[in-house]
């Protein structure tokens, strides 16, 4: 009875260890990544300095082709879509609305994300919705979505933001803006003789507006338009999960005349936005967040220790007795050897004495 009770606990002890080593290296990597069903809302609060109302542009209404000193929400939503083993399919929409709820702008992009990395795959490059788990305190990239290109996300302290230890990053973006549907919702080109009026409502500095004079009749009768835009983005980043907790944006976008001499200046800005975090949106990340990093470092760390403790102190008795009892059978053998040299050597020295 007693070998079977020890037989059965070191049997447990067994399973223990297989257990631990289930939780190390499957369930706790399975948790290290891009969830599958990842619906996340993001809520920031800012305002909308300048922003070109391009259905006023085009129906003439030249009076509210400009809206200034707008209270902004924008509501992030990133979902994962579908997942193909290591990679899953994101999109990531946002909506800038006005206190009554009326939308201002709306944008939607879909990537293909590399789960564990969290890096954009395909046409896209570098981090698109945030940091991967553990994310190291260095510079990287992320992708801008204007300029269609990765730019760089430089690491510049780990400080306390939202009552919790963050990592920060900034990334700056300047550049012409190529983000083809972007570009669908605003002009293209202007007739010349309409470029003057649109400058002045967009309040254009005087050396923009003389510049433009003296140009005159050296334009096309449709001016062809591009844009450009400067931005900053400042992210505080989880230091276990590589989730944003917060997103700082001041970002302005431009119009210039694609015209050789003039694609270099800014008219005047078409989109002045800057925004933050609202603070129950934080909140709610930084929960989630915690939330995430309670289970990674109980799955990971706190359950298979104590599992792989229990299971050693359970097999190591039987493992102990075992070789004991190896030991004392090798040890009766050897005087049975012993006994049976002694035996055999009287016999040889009375053949030898005959």
């Amino acid at each position: 009875m007693r070998t079977f009770t020890r037989v059965l606990t070191a049997v447990l002890g067994v399973v223990m260890l297989i257990a631990a080593a289930v939780l190390s290296f499957v369930v706790v990597p399975d948790r290290a990544q891009l969830p599958e069903d990842t619906d996340s809302t993001r809520t920031y609060e800012g305002q909308v300095a300048t922003l070109l109302n391009a259905d006023a542009l085009a129906s003439g209404d030249l009076g509210n082709v400009v809206l200034r000193d707008l209270p902004v929400t924008i509501e992030q939503q990133v979902e994962v879509t579908a997942v193909d083993g290591g990679t899953a399919d994101v999109t990531d929409a946002s909506t800038v609305t006005l206190p009554d709820g009326t939308p201002l702008l709306q944008t939607a992009s879909t990537y293909v994300v590399d789960r564990k990395s969290m890096r954009a795959q395909g046409d896209a490059d570098g981090l698109v919705i945030g940091w991967p788990v553990n994310p190291e305190a260095v510079d990287t990239t992320v992708w801008s979505g204007s300029l269609q290109t990765a730019v760089p996300a430089v690491y510049e302290a780990t400080e306390e933001h939202a009552s919790i230890e963050t990592l920060r990053f900034t990334a700056l973006e300047s550049g012409r803006i190529v983000d083809a549907a972007w570009l669908e919702t605003v002009p293209t080109s202007v007739p010349s003789g309409l470029l003057g009026i649109l400058a002045t409502a967009l309040d254009a500095p005087a050396a923009v507006l003389q510049q433009l004079g003296a140009a005159g009749d050296s334009l096309p009768v449709d001016v062809p338009l591009a844009y450009l835009v400067e931005a900053s983005t400042t992210y505080w980043v989880h230091p276990t999960t590589g989730m944003v907790i917060d997103a700082d944006v001041a970002e302005t976008r431009s119009v210039v005349l694609d015209v050789p001499g003039l694609e270099t200046t800014p008219v005047a800005p078409v989109l002045d936005l800057a925004y933050q975090g609202e603070a129950d949106s934080v909140a709610a990340t930084v929960a989630e967040a915690d939330d995430l990093a309670g289970q990674l470092s109980l799955f990971g760390t706190i359950i298979p220790v104590a599992l792989t403790a229990v299971g050693f102190v359970l097999v190591l008795p039987l493992a102990f007795r075992r070789r004991s009892r190896t030991e004392i059978d090798l040890t009766g053998d050897d005087d049975s050897s012993s006994a049976s040299d002694d035996q055999s050597t009287p016999t040889a020295s009375a053949g030898s004495t005959r």
